[in-house]
């Protein structure tokens, strides 16, 4: 889950860069329990290695774990 990184803007602007938004998208997909998952425009890695932030609520702000966000997305929460 993230936004195209569209000419012009700057990196780690989209809203879907927010772990607290990403979160919440991945916990309402995996509420529908889907059989199949289509993704579009997923934050690549490495953006996060080229245009680190300093926001701690940034995907990019540190490591992700995992580092794939289908993963994040699809996984159950670790408790």
């Amino acid at each position: 889950m993230g936004n195209v990184n569209v000419s012009g803007c700057r990196d780690q602007f989209f809203k879907l860069r927010l772990r607290p938004v990403e979160e919440r998208g991945a916990a309402a997909l995996r509420s529908l329990s889907p059989d199949l998952v289509g993704f579009q425009e997923i934050l690549p890695a490495a953006l996060c290695e080229r245009a680190p932030s300093t926001n701690p609520k940034n995907l990019c702000s540190g490591p992700l774990d995992p580092p794939s966000g289908q993963r994040r997305a699809t996984a159950a929460p670790v408790c």
